[in-house]
Order: C-alpha cells, then sequence, then structure tokens
C-alpha cells in the first residue's frame, strides 16, 4: 500500500529564511554601489602610485607595457581555469573588437593619460576621469546606442549625474589647498623642463592636451564595449 504523509508532518518553509531573503537582495544591491567606490579608492591610490613613477623619470608607455604584463600575468591563469571554453567562440571578428579595444582603451586612453599626468598634478589631471561619463554620455547620444527620455525618472536621474559629474569636476579644479607630505618630500619633484614659469605654462597646456585626447578615447572606448 502507498504510505501517505500527514499534511501536518510536510515540512514548510520557515519564518526566518523567508526574513533571511530580502536581506541577501538589500545585501545585493548594496554591494553594487559600494564595489563601484572600491573602483574609485583603488583608482586613485594607483594613480598616486603612478605619479610618483614617472616623477621618478619611468616612461608613460614604459610604465604602462610594465602594467599590463604583471596584470596579465595575473588575469592569464584565471582566464584558462573559468573561461577555457571562450577559445571556442573566439574568431577574426572578435580579434578585430579586442584589437579596437586595446588600441582606445590601453595606448590612447591610458597612454595620453600618462603623458598629462606626468605634465600636470595628480588633483589636476584626475578632474578629467570624472568628465568621463559626461563624454560617453554625449557620444552614445549621438550615436544612437543611449536614449534620454527626460519625461521618465531614468532619463533625469542620467541629466542629473551628468550635472553632478561637471560641478564636482569643477568645485575640485577651483580648490585650493594646503599640500600635504605624506612622504619623502624629493619623491614630488618636478621635471627640469617645468622649473621655470615658461615651461610650467607649456607643461600644463600640453597635459591638458593629453588629458582632453585621453578622455575622448574611454569614452569611445566604454562605447566599443
Amino acid at each position: 500500500m502507498e504510505a501517505r504523509v500527514a499534511p501536518e508532518t510536510v515540512k514548510k518553509p520557515t519564518a526566518a529564511i523567508s526574513k533571511t531573503l530580502p536581506s541577501w537582495a538589500a545585501l545585493e544591491t548594496a554591494m553594487m554601489p559600494l564595489g563601484m567606490i572600491l573602483v574609485q579608492v583603488f583608482t586613485m591610490v594607483t594613480l598616486l602610485i603612478c605619479k610618483l613613477a614617472l616623477n621618478a623619470g619611468m616612461r608613460p608607455f614604459v610604465f604602462l607595457v610594465y602594467r599590463n604584463l604583471i596584470a596579465a600575468a595575473a588575469i592569464a591563469p584565471l582566464a584558462l581555469i573559468f573561461e577555457r571554453e571562450m577559445w571556442k567562440k573566439v574568431s577574426l571578428v572578435v580579434w578585430g573588437w579586442i584589437s579596437i579595444n586595446a588600441a582606445l582603451g590601453i595606448v590612447l586612453a591610458m597612454g595620453l593619460y600618462y603623458h598629462g599626468l606626468r605634465a600636470t598634478s595628480a588633483a589636476y589631471s584626475v578632474n578629467f576621469l570624472n568628465l568621463i561619463p559626461i563624454i560617453t554620455f554625449i557620444i552614445a547620444i549621438m550615436l544612437r546606442a543611449e536614449k534620454l527620455i527626460l519625461t521618465k525618472r531614468p532619463g533625469k536621474m542620467k541629466l542629473l549625474g551628468t550635472l553632478l559629474c561637471v560641478c564636482g569636476a569643477m568645485v575640485v579644479s577651483l580648490f585650493k589647498g594646503r599640500r600635504l607630505h605624506l612622504w619623502a618630500t624629493r619623491l614630488l619633484r618636478s621635471q627640469a623642463a617645468a622649473t621655470s614659469p615658461t615651461g610650467l605654462h607649456h607643461g600644463m597646456v600640453a597635459g591638458t592636451l593629453f588629458l582632453c585626447g585621453s578622455c575622448l578615447s574611454y569614452a569611445l572606448w566604454f562605447i566599443v564595449q
């Protein structure tokens, strides 16, 4: 005979388990902006280290090669373990897009940024990183890769975020505070060409042009991805 289980003996999800589900969802939602904040923190730390290396005499493209070689050595084992099946999807078209991504994001975006960082200061060059979302947003709208609908809440939030980026970049660039020596002052020495006022002005103009080109390359890089 088939045994039947009484309805009272069937286990149902407890209230404790049902209460933990919203908490996990809230944690996952909070981790997204937290991850973006951590990216910005790591970016600032990397920026300061890059500035010290460039002031010490490191060439921008040499530094870029060393950086990507170390990154490739660290990421390659993970790619072989977790993304091994992706090699089957690689074609000439994929290699073409990878080459375009590398040219825009590594050679142009980072290369021009390091040249601008070497000619200017870390506090000045970081303002151009805040302008990248604005340029990306404008180019994406022009290429019809992004739609701006001001009658809906997402469109208004995009426009508000763009204005906040502009205001933040202006505030940081106009604010002048006391210099903090967090490390040996000999590491903060400038290049010999920037010792005179004429050399300093020329370096700021050239550095600003490099940083503008870097912002444009970053924007195109994000859109291509």
